[in-house]
């Protein structure tokens, strides 16, 4: 019974050995520079496109309240071009009408989310 536990256990034991190194886990740095880049690209949204849902005072207003501290104006800057540079670089590729079309739900759907964001927080 030994010999076949321990053959049993034999992969088992192993696994460790083949684990990937250990990452720290940042979820409110992860959370904040989420919601920079996602209020930022929103932002950009309802400026180009017109949309009207106010999806980027949603994220703002979460980001006052969540992030305070977490990045500095720097960083936060850079995290925010990144999103918008990225939304033009988009926009380029697609056109106007393309561009919209495409993000229109995701936009809808980032502000549900960030509505139960707020509800969960309050």
């Amino acid at each position: 019974m030994k010999k076949i536990l321990s053959i049993l256990l034999l992969p088992v034991l192993a696994l460790p050995a083949r684990a990937e190194p250990v990452t720290e886990i940042h979820p409110r740095k992860d959370f904040c520079q989420a919601m920079l880049q996602g209020g930022a690209f929103n932002r950009y949204l309802e400026k180009t496109c017109g949309f009207k849902k106010g999806v980027s005072a949603k994220a703002s207003r979460i980001i006052s309240s969540e992030c305070r501290g977490v990045f500095d104006k720097r960083r936060t800057s850079v995290l925010e071009k990144e999103a918008v540079d990225d939304g033009i670089m988009r926009f380029k590729r697609y056109g106007k009408a393309d561009f919209c079309k495409a993000n229109r739900q995701g936009y809808l759907d980032a502000g549900e989310v960030l509505d139960k964001i707020s509800r969960a927080r309050k």
